[in-house]
């Protein structure tokens, strides 16, 4: 198992590029409100917890999730991320360090950090 940073100039793998596209598909599921491709994103066991400290633990219940904010809170939310620090925990697993920002549509637009 490595534990080695991972950036775009000290990798000779195409690491930095694969976190972008999945970034990039990442963003514009959430943008499109799209719950299904959204979750799967995530592993069948995939725990996530939102900005108020709510953890929600499996894909079905990240999609059902989701789901009710694209239909309440979040309905034509747009999503930032900006990454500052990668690291590689094992082959198939990174840890990304960074920001978020959503702008939820709102007169004027409200963000959450």
């Amino acid at each position: 198992m490595s534990s080695e940073p991972v950036s775009a100039a000290s990798s000779p793998t195409a690491l930095p590029a694969e976190l972008q596209h999945f970034e990039a598909d990442y963003i514009a599921a959430f943008d499109a409100g799209n719950a299904q491709a959204l979750s799967e994103l995530f592993t069948e066991d995939a725990i996530v917890m939102n900005t108020f400290g709510t953890t929600v633990a499996g894909r079905s219940a990240i999609r059902a999730a989701l789901e009710h904010s694209f239909a309440g809170p979040s309905q034509g939310a747009t999503l930032q991320i900006t990454p500052q620090h990668s690291r590689r925990i094992s082959n198939d697993v990174v840890v990304q360090q960074g920001t978020s920002r959503t702008t939820l549509k709102t007169d004027p637009p409200t963000c959450r950090d």
